[in-house]
Order: C-alpha cells, then sequence, then structure tokens
C-alpha cells in the first residue's frame, strides 16, 4: 500500500535502492544489494514495476491523470478504512484515474463510493491480482465498473466495486468525448 501511495501521489515518486525486491537493513554504500531477492521475490518486484509502468512509462489518455498535479479527495469511510481519490492532469481532464486503497483486513465486496462522471471505469492496476504474492494476498478479481446516475457521497455517480483487504485498484473513467470533469 505504501508503494501504491508513493506512485499515485503527486510529485516525484522516489523509492529506495532495493526497496522494489523486499531489501532489508540499513544502507550501506559499501555493501552491494542482495539480488538474489529480486528472484525470491518476484511478485512484489512486477507489482512495483507495474506501478512505476503506471506512473512513468508510455502513458495513454488513458492513465495520463497520474502524473497530473490535481488531486481530490472522494471518499473516506474511517470506520471500514477505504480512502478513493483521483488524479487529473490539465491536458487530460477528460481522464481521471481514481485510486482506492483498502487500510483494513477486511474483503468488501459491492462496496459503494460517489465518483464525479459516470460511465465505465477500468481497472488498471490490482493489488490482489494473480502474480504479485498467491500466498500472502488475497485474490478478488477485478470487473469492469459501471458507475450509475445515482448521486452518492456528493457526487453524482454511484460506482461499486469489491477490494480485498489491504489492497487497493487504480481505475480509469476516461471517455474522449468528455471535456472536462466535476
Amino acid at each position: 500500500m505504501g508503494a501504491l501511495l508513493v506512485f499515485t501521489a503527486p510529485g516525484i515518486p522516489m523509492i529506495f535502492q532495493g526497496q522494489e525486491f523486499l531489501e532489508d537493513g540499513y544502507f550501506d554504500d559499501t555493501q552491494g544489494l542482495d539480488w538474489k531477492k529480486a528472484s525470491k521475490f518476484k511478485g512484489i518486484h512486477k507489482l512495483y514495476r507495474d506501478l512505476i509502468k503506471l506512473r512513468v512509462g508510455d502513458l495513454s489518455d488513458e492513465l495520463r491523470g497520474l502524473q497530473g498535479q490535481h488531486i481530490n479527495t472522494l471518499h473516506f469511510n474511517h470506520d471500514n478504512k477505504i480512502l478513493a481519490y483521483t488524479r487529473s492532469h490539465d491536458e487530460h481532464g477528460h481522464c481521471p484515474v481514481l485510486v482506492i486503497i483498502n487500510f483494513s483486513n477486511s474483503t468488501f465486496e459491492n462496496y459503494d463510493i460517489g465518483v464525479p462522471i459516470g460511465g465505465l471505469w477500468e481497472t488498471a492496476f490490482n493489488s490482489s491480482c494473480d502474480g504479485y504474492d498467491e500466498k500472502d494476498f488475497s485474490l478478488v478479481k477485478a470487473k469492469l465498473h459501471m458507475a450509475s446516475g445515482e448521486p452518492y457521497d456528493n457526487q453524482p455517480h454511484k460506482l461499486t466495486f469489491s477490494i480485498a483487504e489491504y489492497g487497493a485498484l487504480i481505475l480509469n473513467g476516461c471517455d474522449k468525448n468528455r471535456r472536462d470533469y466535476d
């Protein structure tokens, strides 16, 4: 979850060397990294690689919001420990990126939040997908998400989704015919 917050927040995302394969110990510039951990923790390494690609890769308009400076918190449920926010880019305001994080030890099925735009929200990242860590991560399949025209959370639309415990989703709501969203 920490990595997801780093790579979806405004500013320059920075990680410490070896963090992407769970290097431990104190930094010592006289001792090299244990590169065998990259193979041992290949799922975590893949998770970091996918997050980095989403943030700094050759992005389509659909995910350009992750490189923008605009952030808007849409939902924070203290009891359930769910946080949702959008990121958007000045030149691609019609393509917000929605980040949803579950900080609790409970899986939520059919969880509702309010979102600024309706229509299809596609899953770009699901921390509980196959390949990251089948042993320690719950596998909750992300589906294509359709936001209804029903107001919710002081937003004009309601989005329903499922999310694993300690899980995160990155969704894009890009509609190239929309000029901007509120």
